[in-house]
């Protein structure tokens, strides 16, 4: 009889050991909550072939190949409906983390709650306000309040300005707002504001033909991207205008303009540390980790006396550890 309970016993104890491998396995096959490595990141872009929206992804691929994981980057094209669609398809192929920036915030909400259901981390870029489980963000607003201090000394006395916008999307609301909100104090006009809506050099020169046909007293031009300013300097070029022209984003494109004389400056929160530190912040929440869930990044101003110490961003992800 005790041979017999002793037995019973040792089978209990290799089925109980069983069942807490098998619950282990499972665990690990929803996502390892102990670990940031593995983990599958989906993207869906609201423009991928925007050079700044390329190298976000960059900056989440980046992380994501420093720790064993993968990236499915789904483009939306700047549809909303679509993006929302990307965003499901996306929890439905297994992932774990999105980074991603949306094109109406509002309209997230829905998904957003589908993804905290099924554990899932969004790490909505460029929005402190965000009801997602974190955020990402640049300091928006301080690109344009530098623009307006260069203009000032360039034009003591007073300047007249157009405004190159962009989607109605709050980052580049805040971008534009950035300089707009300032010029004021500084004697800016502001002539007029148009918008590129679909965020193109081609359409931005249009535009900008467009600005600089009514407005030939125009003296500086503010874009809220790199594909605003290029556009404004091709524009003013082709009429031997010499402008103030900002960019923002710190892109390839955007380098190269401000090193050929294109463009006065552009402004950089760096979108590659930004898509970086976004998988990385969804990453440590997956896990568990108790780490703070808004995370600001710095604009820097890249002139034609800064610009010689600009990193490409193919560089970029050799010089990070992975910490």
């Amino acid at each position: 009889m005790a041979k017999s309970r002793g037995r019973a016993v040792s089978v209990a104890l290799v089925l109980a050991a069983a069942v807490a491998v098998a619950v282990s396995a499972g665990s690990a096959g929803a996502g390892d909550r102990a670990s940031i490595n593995g983990l599958v990141y989906g993207i869906p872009s609201p423009l991928a072939t925007e050079p700044g929206e390329h190298n976000i992804n960059s900056g989440v691929s980046c992380w994501a190949k420093g720790h064993g994981g993968r990236v499915i980057v789904l483009d939306s094209n700047l549809d909303v409906n679509k993006q929302i669609s990307d965003f499901d398809n996306l929890l439905a192929q297994g992932a774990q983390v999105l980074p991603f920036l949306a094109l109406d915030q509002k309209a997230f909400r829905g998904p957003f709650a589908r993804a905290q259901k099924k554990g899932v981390k969004v790490i909505e870029l460029y929005n402190p306000q965000t009801v997602s489980a974190g955020s990402v963000y640049e300091a928006s607003r301080q690109a344009g309040a530098d623009a307006v201090k260069l203009v000032a000394r360039a034009f003591p006395n007073g300047a007249k300005a157009v405004v190159i916008g962009g989607p109605p999307i709050p980052v580049i609301n805040e971008r534009v707002a950035g300089y707009t909100a300032n010029a004021g104090k500084y004697k800016i006009q502001i002539l007029e504001q148009v918008d590129n809506l679909k965020d193109n050099v081609n359409d931005a020169r249009r535009l900008a033909d467009d600005l600089l046909t009514k407005h030939p007293d125009a003296q500086v031009v503010f874009g809220f991207n790199d594909n605003a300013a290029i556009g404004a300097g091709l524009a003013a070029k082709s009429r031997g205008k010499k402008l103030l022209i900002f960019g923002i984003n710190g892109t390839e494109e955007g380098i190269k303009a401000v090193r050929s004389g294109l463009i006065t400056a552009t402004y950089e929160a760096d979108q590659f540390k930004i898509g970086y530190l976004g998988a990385r912040l969804g990453a440590q929440l997956y896990a568990g980790q108790k780490v703070p869930r808004l995370v600001a990044v710095d604009m820097k101003r890249w002139d034609s006396a800064a610009v010689k110490k600009w990193v490409p961003f193919s560089k970029r992800c050799a010089a990070l550890t992975h910490g």
